[in-house]
Formats: C-alpha cells, structure tokens, sequence
C-alpha cells in the first residue's frame, strides 16, 4: 500500500497520515484517526482470546481541543470518509437515546465465517463532530451500558420494548471516534465518571494548536488530484481486506513473553497511584495496549499473528499520549473560568494575537465578553501572558510571557 521504502512492510496507518498531510491536524490526531478507521473495518468479530474473556479491536477515542484549532470534525471526517465505502460496516447515529441504540444495534446484527464457524456479532461505529449530543451524562443508562459494552463482551443483551416487543443485540459492540472541547469536558466529566467509570475507558488525544497553518489546502505543492484520488482509492481497497479478517488473533511466544514482563513492570509502578484519578485509566492500559497491537497487526497486514513489534509499538503509541490524558484530567472539576484561561494562554503559544481577534476567533461562540475579560485578566495577573508591542489600549496584542 502506497509508496514504501525498497524492502518495507505496508503499513496502511502510515499512508493514511501521510494522505493527510494536506490538513492542519498534527500528525498525532491523524494516527488516532486512522486507529479508530481501522477499528471499524476490523469489527466484533477478531479478537484475542483469554480464557475468562476477549480483547476485541474497539476503542472510544476522544480529540479534544479549543474550537476550530485544529479541525478536530475535518479530521475525523477523512477517516471516516474511506470507512463508509467499506462494505458491511454500520454507523450509529449521531443522537440517540439508550433504547434507540439497543433498537439500531440490534438491526444491525451480521454474520461471519470465523475460524470456520459462523459469528454473529452487532458491530456499530459512532463518528461524532460533538461528542456532546451523543453522551449525555444525565442519562445513566446511556452511560452504564457505553460502559458496559467498551469490553465487547459475548453475551446477548436483550431488551423488551412497549413498541417493538424484544430486541436481541448480539455479542455488542461499539467503536466511537468523537470531537469535544476542553470546555465540554470541564462542564461534563466529574472525578467519578473518571476514577472508575465511562471516563476510564477513553483515549484522550489533546491538541492545542494546528500542525500547520494551511489557508488553502488544494493549492499546496504536494497536492495532486489525481495522485490523491489513487491514494484514497488504494486505502479503501486495504480497509476492505481488513474488512474480511474474521478469527482469533495469535500471539507469538516472544509476544506473550514480552508482555508478561510490560504488565509486572507497569502495574508495579500503576500502585503507586493509589488513589489518583489516573487510577481507573491505568487499570485498562494493557487493555489499551492490546487493542492497538490488532489494529497495528492489521494495518501492517499482519493478521492472525501479533508479535513483539505490534506490542511495541502499541506501548510507544500509548505513552505518547500520557501528558494528553493528564491535560484533559485537570481539566475535571475546573470552572469555567479556569478553563478559559488555559485554553486562552495556550491559543497565545501560536505567536502574539490582538485581543479582539483572540476573542472572535477562539471564544466568541462560548464565552460571554465578560467570561473572555476574566480569563484575559486572571492569565496577566498570574504573569502568565502579557501585553505585546502595538496595538492599542483597548485592543492590545497579548503574547505569552517568556
């Protein structure tokens, strides 16, 4: 797939962020997106079998950044553009209730030939621009059941309807790639959906400022349209053999030795979070790990076989993304206002910025004048940002302080 170095693997994940550097998502964001992608071609039904239960390739993964930074929605949207020519893969809705989705999953249900017996499995794939009209925390059962279903589960779950009688919502399985803000975030989450609930379950990928600044992204040098046509042509064929994989994933001996030594090593160290927030997060990191190392089989064209290689770089990925994780947690029981300032300073890391511009392009949508005046005056209070050269008194230019 694509254009490798003589003597390369393919590897589908590398092209896709190299097919999407044309846009200003930071190449971090694009790898995500091109996990969750992957994800949803692979669906319910490989799996890596241990016993008493299955890891199975779905994630929720949250981008979470300021309004219109790094287009979190466009981003999203490329991968989720190659997905829907994949046949067999089912998309949800973008606002449902709990009884909705049970009633969609359940029309959803498919079979497949997996190791050579049929499986049935109700896979669903959420892509959402606003995480926020998807998940609502109010509705505990919406919340319970999104956090019941992370494990992908074999089971059956059955709900009786006044309507409809009985929808059967066989081995469920959900894969949601979403965009929200830091501010939904702070507003949404508390520390005890964090600690031990839904909030546990995500990957949160931050990202505060765009890779580039790309005004016109037809017109960059490296744009050919009939190049770019050839290359979304060729990743929809290799999602497509993804598509068809079905079975359970093999771990080379070296594998479950390597990660015999990552699990003692890394929950040695999780126990000293004890209480933490991260707590809950750490608990399903080698979920996490294993998750990834399918998809990064898959992508690598790889499949049945998950070998040291995909564990390793499963475990780079993921550490990767400590910091993000530990930006979006502080994030939790801030107020508004505490919010505000943050995102302001970092929104100032791109370079100085005159006030009034600061305030229409970032925050106008959100923030009364009176909140943006708060956050402007708590970050200079705090020597946090400053007043640059020019500009005038009522509509300076405001920089981060050095």
């Amino acid at each position: 797939m694509g254009q490798q170095q003589e003597g390369a693997k393919p590897d589908w994940l590398a092209d896709f962020v190299e097919f999407s550097k044309n846009g200003e998502a930071p190449e971090k964001v694009m790898y995500w997106v091109g996990v969750a992608t992957i994800a949803g071609a692979l669906q319910r039904k490989v799996w890596i079998d241990q016993v008493h239960f299955q890891w199975t390739p779905n994630f929720y993964l949250l981008i979470v950044g300021p309004p219109g930074v790094v287009k979190k929605s466009t981003s999203i949207g490329v991968g989720m553009k190659l997905l829907k020519k994949v046949e067999g893969v089912d998309f949800g809705p973008q606002s449902v209730t709990w009884q909705q989705l049970v009633t969609h999953m359940a029309d959803c249900t498919q079979s497949a030939l997996a190791d050579g017996e049929e499986f049935r499995h109700s896979s669903c794939t959420f892509a959402l621009s606003e995480f926020g009209t998807f998940f609502k925390p109010k509705d505990q059962d919406l919340v319970d059941n999104l956090t019941d279903m992370w494990d992908g589960k074999l089971e059956t779950f059955r709900k009786e309807t006044k309507t409809s009688g009985c929808d059967d919502v066989e081995n469920p399985w959900i894969n949601i790639l979403a965009c929200t803000t830091p501010g939904w975030v702070s507003d949404n989450f508390s520390d005890a959906l964090i600690g031990s609930g839904f909030g546990s379950r995500p990957i949160y990928v931050y990202a505060d400022r765009p890779r580039a600044f790309i005004a016109y992204p037809s017109q960059m040098h490296s744009y050919d349209k009939a190049a770019h046509k050839a290359k979304e042509k060729e990743l929809v064929e290799g999602l497509q053999v993804m598509a068809e994989y079905a079975g359970e994933y093999q771990m080379t001996p070296e594998a479950y030795a390597w990660g015999t030594q990552w699990y003692e090593k890394y929950m040695e160290d999780q126990l000293r979070l004890g209480g933490k927030r991260e707590a809950g997060v750490a608990a399903r990191q080698q979920t996490h790990l294993h998750k990834l190392a399918m998809v990064i089989s898959a992508s690598r064209g790889d499949f049945p076989s998950i070998d040291v290689s995909h564990l390793e770089e499963a475990d780079r990925r993921l550490r990767d993304l400590q910091n993000d994780t530990r930006e979006i947690f502080g994030m939790v029981g801030q107020s508004p206002s505490t919010v505000a300032t943050q995102e302001l300073i970092n929104a100032l890391k791109a370079g100085p910025i005159r006030k009034s511009r600061l305030y229409g392009d970032y925050f106008m949508r959100r923030l009364s004048i009176d909140e943006f005046e708060l956050a402007v005056r708590s970050a200079l209070a705090g020597g946090k940002i400053r007043e640059a050269q020019g500009g005038n008194l009522n509509d300076p230019y405001l920089e981060v302080q050095t």
